[in-house]
């Protein structure tokens, strides 16, 4: 769990966290104030979500750091390291799959739905949901990943128009 706290000689906010079991400190140009913190508690969040996902890209969150290019000349080796780390989680862990999750709702649920919405939920799931969540363990999605796919749909251009998604397309 990482932190936001306040250096006491120029008052300014910077991050602690640990990335691949090193401590990692990055120093911003915020002033300790409200809703500084705030943003950079957002941040932390954010930046949480994508290292236990396996997806962390350091320069993509502080580029021009020494840290970044650090971790990036290991990037390959920690890679491989992460996808079996990932695989050891979901091989121990109790909660299902995605995909496995998916399919269990889905059986249960499609009996209250007319045939059109079944199939529309059907489709939904295999083609969108699926590819993007499947192998992921239920308990280990996050409001960030959410969150993220959710902005990664908003930039998906509507079948047959020119047109991206509507929001009320997206929220279903």
């Amino acid at each position: 769990m990482g932190s936001i706290r306040a250096r006491k000689e120029n008052n300014l906010l910077f991050v602690d966290f640990h990335y691949n079991g090193v401590r990692c400190r990055e120093q911003t140009k915020l002033k300790d104030t409200i809703q500084n913190r705030k943003r950079l508690e957002k941040l932390l969040e954010r930046l949480e979500a994508t290292i236990a996902s396996g997806n962390f890209n350091y320069d993509q969150f502080f580029p021009g750091s020494k840290n970044a290019q650090r971790f990036s000349a290991h990037s390959e080796r920690i890679g491989k390291d992460l996808t079996q780390e990932r695989r050891a989680v979901i091989s121990t862990s109790d909660c299902p799959l995605f995909r496995e999750f998916a399919e269990i709702w889905f059986a249960e649920r499609e009996v209250e739905w007319r045939n059109s919405y079944r199939k529309g939920m059907r489709a939904d799931i295999d083609r969108v949901l699926i590819p993007h969540f499947g192998e992921m363990v239920v308990d280990q999605i996050t409001k960030a990943d959410i969150l993220s796919f959710r902005a990664k749909l908003s930039k998906v251009t509507a079948r047959g128009k020119t047109t991206t998604l509507s929001t009320r397309r997206i929220n279903k």
